[in-house]
């Protein structure tokens, strides 16, 4: 004969199921209700929950905090939610991602040609076919994608990045449309290094080679990290096929060609104009506009 659990406990238990099945701010509206109903809410199992429920479409939550919820979901979860305001990576996410690449307008007709995302036909996917990078730590650059598209070009670049006195200052250049360039390739030619960081170590801007600085921010609904320049576009998941994501295209990114004119200037024309420029001035805004929601800790 199975033993009788204690009358506490089941009701403990029922609270904990129900309260599973609860939006967020009914959840923490049933915390201030008693002790007991407090202890429920607050129950691993209701906020393994709600991790599951925020974190379902989302393309970047940190290892750590994926971890984190096995022994304190709640925790977790308010950890991530903190997280997901940061516009900024470390080094070893860098390092870590496949980064997407595409040319942006900008660019140019001709970039735009020979660049898959905008050359390829997306109609029956939502995630376009892109050249895939990836930032090796020895500031080398990988291709992991098996296109032809631009090898022909990366096969002529030249290794060299900008000659900088000052390793965190960053020149700024763009230019309006013809020759711009990207963020990398195999290791033949394309070489990246960090140009500007956060107090904390985070890295705000690298520069590949002596192509216009890629600005890091993040993505507001999905939590990916992006780098842009005034030419390109560089996703740290699955680059959405044009149509699936306005927060993508060109025209709603925020890093363009009047923010990094001396850069594209220099690249283009291989000077830095009279009174140079700061390309630190060039940050991401941060789009986040996500409800505030007061969980105690």
């Amino acid at each position: 004969m199975r033993k009788r659990q204690p009358r506490d406990t089941v009701i403990r238990d029922s609270l904990i199921d129900s309260f599973c099945y609860l939006p967020l701010e009914d959840i923490l509206r049933s915390e201030r209700v008693s002790k007991e109903w407090q202890r429920a809410a607050r129950s691993n199992k209701v906020w393994t929950v709600q991790c599951e429920k925020l974190w379902h479409d989302k393309e970047y939550v940190p290892n750590s905090i994926r971890k984190l919820k096995e022994r304190s979901a709640r925790q977790a979860y308010v950890q991530s939610i903190k997280d997901s305001n940061r516009q900024w990576m470390t080094l070893e996410e860098l390092t870590t991602f496949q980064w997407r690449f595409r040319f942006k307008e900008s660019a140019g007709s001709h970039w735009m040609q020979i660049d898959p995302y905008w050359s390829h036909d997306h109609k029956s996917s939502k995630i376009a076919q892109t050249i895939i990078r990836k930032f090796e730590k020895n500031g080398t650059l990988k291709r992991l994608d098996d296109l032809e598209a631009m090898r022909m070009f990366e096969s002529t670049v030249s290794a060299t990045t900008t000659d900088d006195d000052d390793n965190n200052e960053m020149e700024n250049s763009s230019s309006s449309s013809s020759s711009s360039s990207s963020s990398s390739s195999p290791p033949s030619g394309f070489m990246w290094k960090i140009k500007e960081t956060a107090a904390n170590g985070l890295v705000k801007c690298i520069q590949v080679n002596h192509f216009p600085s890629y600005v890091a921010s993040r993505h507001p609904k999905n939590w990916g990290f992006i780098m842009q320049s005034c030419w390109v576009l560089l996703t740290s998941f699955p680059m959405p096929a044009q149509g699936h994501d306005e927060l993508l295209d060109d025209n709603k990114l925020a890093v363009s060609v009047d923010d990094q004119l001396d850069e594209v200037q220099r690249y283009n024309y291989g000077f830095a104009p009279v009174g140079g420029g700061d390309v630190n001035r060039v940050m991401m805004p941060t789009l986040l506009t996500t409800t505030a929601i007061t969980i105690a800790t």
